[in-house]
């Protein structure tokens, strides 16, 4: 009887430790997909931001070239 009451803790302490390992590995998979999201976020204000800078490189090109200017 204590063989098989010493197995079932065995098994519930196996199952606690790893309820708990997969709730700390949850939270770092929730902060990595925040960081991602985050990532994301500056990588679409970066294109956004490269996008206006080229479109504002092209009208000076285009306004140099009505002058007759070489930029």
């Amino acid at each position: 009887m204590k063989m098989i009451s010493y197995s079932v803790h065995r098994e519930e302490d196996a199952f606690l430790a790893k309820k708990e390992s997969n709730r700390v590995l949850e939270k770092e998979l929730l902060h990595e997909q925040e960081l991602h999201r985050e990532t994301q976020r500056r990588l679409e204000a970066q294109d956004e931001m490269l996008q206006m800078l080229q479109g504002i490189r092209e009208a000076q090109s285009k306004l140099g070239a009505s002058l007759g200017l070489t930029l």
